[in-house]
């Protein structure tokens, strides 16, 4: 049972991560995910929903007084006083991309700040859910629901980092070789790879992303330093 729900909980967290992330490029591009590229994506969510509940489990047994249930309000100044320490120290180094011309790059330093607020909000909320658990006291319906609606937030705000960092990083171009219908070579220069699925390659040229046949793919390179495939 605890595998049929850790698979089920990780498909739908794998779900909203590509759903995230491919909604950067284009939200039309979910639909080209097949079952064989979405159960791929939910073992590594199982793989990352087991770490986390390892990590949180060590954060219960070792996590200072401060955080108990008994003392919420010096928990909640707390977690206030960390959460804003924590975008402090992302945003400063930032400011000056921030203010630039770059749209891409003011979402993307927005989407971290939110994805840092509302992860320190659930890690908060899962140290309470797993004291009640340990301790055997009761969690409500409305407990349930607000951690559930967190974490999924957490999940689909990271994906849209993700592919936020992928549409504005400098240091991923790739060249890429495919070939059409009639064998004839095509080179996609100093494009980003986005996901290369089962049957699917998709890429970022220029402005424009290209979707094609991963059959097609002949080469893809990424500099003198980099790697061949």
């Amino acid at each position: 049972m605890l595998s049929a729900i850790a698979t089920i909980v990780g498909a739908a967290m794998s779900a909203l991560f590509a759903y995230g992330y491919l909604l950067v490029f284009g939200s039309g591009l979910v639909w080209i995910l097949e079952y064989s590229d979405l159960l791929k994506l939910a073992l590594i969510g199982v793989i990352f929903l087991l770490a986390y509940v390892s990590i949180i489990t060590v954060f219960v047994q070792e996590i200072p007084k401060i955080v108990k249930s008994e003392n919420k309000k010096m928990r909640n100044i707390t977690l206030v006083a960390l959460t804003v320490s924590l975008i402090a120290i992302y945003v400063l180094p930032e400011y000056k991309i921030f203010l630039g011309d770059d749209i891409w790059n003011k979402l993307r330093i927005l989407t971290v700040s939110f994805l840092i607020l509302f992860s320190m909000t659930t890690l908060i909320m899962s140290i309470d859910v797993i004291n009640r658990l340990v301790s055997a006291q009761v969690i409500t319906f409305q407990m349930y629901v607000s951690f559930g609606i967190s974490v999924m937030l957490v999940v689909f705000v990271f994906g849209c980092c993700r592919g936020l960092y992928v549409k504005t990083s400098k240091d991923s171009l790739v060249e890429i070789i495919a070939r059409d219908k009639g064998n004839i070579e095509t080179i996609y220069r100093e494009s980003k790879i986005i996901m290369m699925l089962s049957h699917h390659a998709i890429f970022q040229n220029s402005d424009n992303v290209v979707v094609i046949p991963a059959s097609d793919v002949v080469k893809i390179t990424a500099g003198s330093k980099g790697w061949s495939h």
